[in-house]
């Protein structure tokens, strides 16, 4: 069996990196809405647009926050990644 990574636990108080990805395009203009995070666009092999959201996220409830924001414009959601702690 491959190699197991220990991973820390999480803390729902503690500031992180995050990365979410969703289905549809969100333009740069959307940046304040989204709490300044870096927002960047790419195209599938069958032409649907993907927009990654990542950046520094301070806590549990900004996420909630940010996930919020994307529920009410319809977007559906496709990733939610810690990258790293801060």
């Amino acid at each position: 069996m491959g190699k197991k990574t220990k991973r820390k636990p999480l803390r729902p108080w503690s500031p992180a990196h995050y990365r979410i990805e969703v289905q549809g395009e969100i333009t740069e203009g959307w940046a304040d809405y989204f709490s300044g995070m870096e927002i960047t666009t790419r195209k599938r092999a069958d032409q649907t647009v993907i927009t990654s959201l990542s950046g520094h996220v301070m806590d549990q409830a900004e996420l909630t926050g940010l996930l919020n924001n994307l529920a009410e414009i319809h977007l559906p959601i496709l990733l939610v990644e810690q990258i790293t702690d801060l």
